[in-house]
């Protein structure tokens, strides 16, 4: 949620800032403040071609034991991080001045909950799937700034930060995610972080994008991914 918070240098499989994730990035960004749209094209007269065709999917490559262990700590990560972002909607939402704000706050408290059962569901196998908030996210990025949040604008500000973290998280698990699904399922959501982002940011004020790539430095730290097996402190990377 600031950019202390990005992987430490060296680090190999969560340091995804990858041309794939920077492609999904793009998408999610522009998404994120696209206005509505004439449907036609320029030029073009009459109604619009019709075609039976499909784009075809881009092979992935098999995956190995190790790949499917990582999307496990995914899936589980993105259910804590989604708990997190509700807690936090739940806890300063209702002391918000600004009615509006108030009820939009309540409103993605109930998404990121949602949201968390899809991410839980998704999570095979099925013994490994979490209930708890990121604890490490919120013993060390959020606790220490509580008595900062006193104000319309604070709350705003924190809650477009949390958003930016989630679509930063979720745009580089679209890089290694070792499925069409769950990729899928990773960009979705980070277009909806970053829409959020984009309305709440500047306090409440918002902001068009200025990049056509989203920024990714408020990537969650290592520290902060669930895994199965912890890492040993001693090991190498």
């Amino acid at each position: 949620m600031n950019p202390t918070d990005s992987p430490a240098p060296g680090t190999s499989r969560r340091q995804l800032i990858l041309t794939g994730a920077f492609g999904a990035a793009a998408t999610a960004f522009l998404a994120a403040c696209a206005g509505t749209k004439d449907n036609s094209s320029a030029g073009q007269s009459g109604a619009d071609p019709t075609t039976t065709l499909a784009a075809p999917d881009a092979p992935l490559e098999d995956a190995t034991e190790a790949d499917l262990a990582y999307n496990t700590d995914l899936m589980r990560t993105a259910t804590t991080l989604e708990l997190t972002a509700a807690l936090q909607y739940e806890t300063y939402g209702p002391t918000l001045e600004n009615a509006e704000w108030k009820a939009n706050a309540a409103r993605f408290a109930a998404d990121h909950t949602a949201t968390a059962a899809e991410f839980r569901q998704a999570t095979t196998p099925a013994e490994h799937r979490v209930d708890n908030p990121n604890e490490f996210l919120q013993t060390n990025t959020i606790d220490p700034i509580k008595d900062q949040l006193t104000t319309d604008g604070a709350i705003l500000n924190f809650f477009a930060g949390l958003e930016s973290t989630l679509a930063a998280t979720y745009i580089a698990a679209v890089g290694s995610y070792t499925t069409t699904d769950g990729r899928a399922m990773f960009a979705g959501f980070s277009e909806a972080a970053a829409r959020r982002n984009a309305l709440m940011n500047n306090g409440g004020v918002g902001g068009p994008p200025t990049s056509a790539l989203y920024p990714l430095e408020d990537l969650i730290p290592n520290e902060a991914y669930d895994t199965v097996i912890k890492a040993d402190p001693g090991a190498a990377e």
